[in-house]
C-alpha cells in the first residue's frame, strides 16, 4: 500500500507541475497583434488618397476621407499579426514632450473600410493615418494596444 501511495503522490505532484508550467506559458505568451506607432507629418492629399486607394477606395472617395485628417495628428504605424487572419481594434495613448497624455482613445481605422482593420495572418502591415480627434498638445510618442476577433 505504501508504494502505491508514493506513486499516487508523485503522479499528482507531476500533474501540478505540468499545469503550473502550462499556465505560466499561457500567461506570458506574446500578443497576437503588436502595433508600434510614431508621430508623422500629414500626407499630402494625393499621397493620402493613394494610400486609401490601395485599400479599395476610389481616388475621389480617398480624397474625401483624407480631408478629415487635415486638422488632427498623423502617425506611421507598423502592425504585426503573429496569428491567423483577424479583425483588429486598436487604441493608443499619445504623450507630449512632458510625458503628459495628449490623446487617449480608439484609433479610427476608416482607412481599412467600414468594418475596420482585417489583419492578414502572419504578416506585417505598414501605413500612415490620422487620429480620430485632435490632441491637446503635439504628440512626441505613442503607446498602442490592440485586441482581436478571429475572422473565418
Amino acid at each position: 500500500m505504501r508504494g502505491r501511495r508514493r506513486y499516487w503522490i508523485v503522479g499528482l505532484s507531476g500533474t501540478a507541475v505540468a499545469v503550473a508550467v502550462a499556465l505560466v506559458l499561457w500567461l506570458t505568451r506574446p500578443p497576437q497583434i503588436v502595433l508600434s506607432m510614431r508621430p508623422a507629418h500629414p500626407l499630402m492629399l494625393d499621397a493620402c488618397a493613394a494610400e486609401a486607394h490601395a485599400q479599395g477606395y476610389s481616388l475621389l472617395a480617398g480624397k474625401d476621407l483624407c480631408r478629415a485628417g487635415a486638422s488632427v495628428p498623423w502617425y506611421h504605424a507598423v502592425l504585426t499579426n503573429r496569428g491567423g487572419y483577424a479583425q483588429v481594434s486598436c487604441s493608443a495613448t499619445g504623450y507630449d514632450s512632458h510625458s503628459l497624455v495628449a490623446f487617449n482613445g480608439l484609433l479610427g481605422l476608416e482607412l481599412f473600410g467600414i468594418r475596420g482593420l482585417f489583419a492578414p495572418g502572419h504578416q506585417t502591415i505598414r501605413f500612415y493615418w490620422y487620429l480620430p480627434e485632435a490632441a491637446s498638445a503635439p504628440i512626441k510618442r505613442y503607446v498602442a494596444t490592440c485586441s482581436v476577433e478571429p475572422y473565418p
